[in-house]
């Protein structure tokens, strides 16, 4: 059911995406759907917290603390960049349907929310560490070099650049990762 419901939430469109529709593609009776998950919404939150193979794939909060682990601020930039795309890459598709359902639905506006709160809290990890080291650029707070990482990361940008322009993840990555270093280091 969660793989019919996210092929339909991005081919179709959430607000396209009926539940009958969703039930069929998933070739089960729309009252077992009902009884799964009561609403399209719930559908939607699924699919970002069920931990299945059609699930969102989280930034790993362990993964961007052991960042703080290395040495140079620019490497841990390189790295945190490289979190993003591994992220991205698996989910632009469904952060977009999000993104629209977000526009017009309570319950997705709460949940996107929620996922770019989680977004902002691992930038804001990064450069807390990166001040902590005295690497962040003369004059930029905490709250400045998270906020620019948080705006950098979006998946509008990786949508714009990888899917609507071909740019391979790989190139991406490496874009982003000296974006970062550029944005919120001190120049050496």
């Amino acid at each position: 059911m969660l793989r019919a419901a996210r092929e339909l939430f991005v081919d179709a469109g959430y607000p396209a995406a009926t539940l009958a529709a969703i039930a069929e593609r998933a070739d089960v009776a729309l009252p077992t759907l009902y009884a799964a998950f009561g609403a399209k919404h719930a559908l939607l939150a699924a699919l970002f917290e069920d931990g299945g193979p059609e699930a969102f794939p989280r930034i790993d909060a362990e993964a961007v603390r052991e960042l703080g682990a290395v040495s140079d601020p620019a490497a841990r930039l390189r790295g945190y960049a490289r979190l993003i795309r591994q992220s991205l890459a698996r989910s632009t598709d469904l952060l977009i349907a999000l993104r629209v359902a977000a526009a017009g639905e309570a319950a997705a506006a709460h949940l996107e929310r929620g996922l770019q709160g989680e977004r902002h809290d691992a930038a804001r990890v990064i450069a807390s560490g990166l001040n902590a080291d005295g690497a962040l650029r003369t004059g930029m707070s905490v709250r400045t070099a998270a906020d620019t990482l948080w705006a950098i990361t979006d998946v509008q940008t990786y949508a714009l650049l990888v899917t609507a322009r071909g740019w391979a993840p790989a190139r991406f990555e490496k874009w982003l990762g000296e974006l970062l270093v550029n944005a919120v280091l001190e120049a050496p």
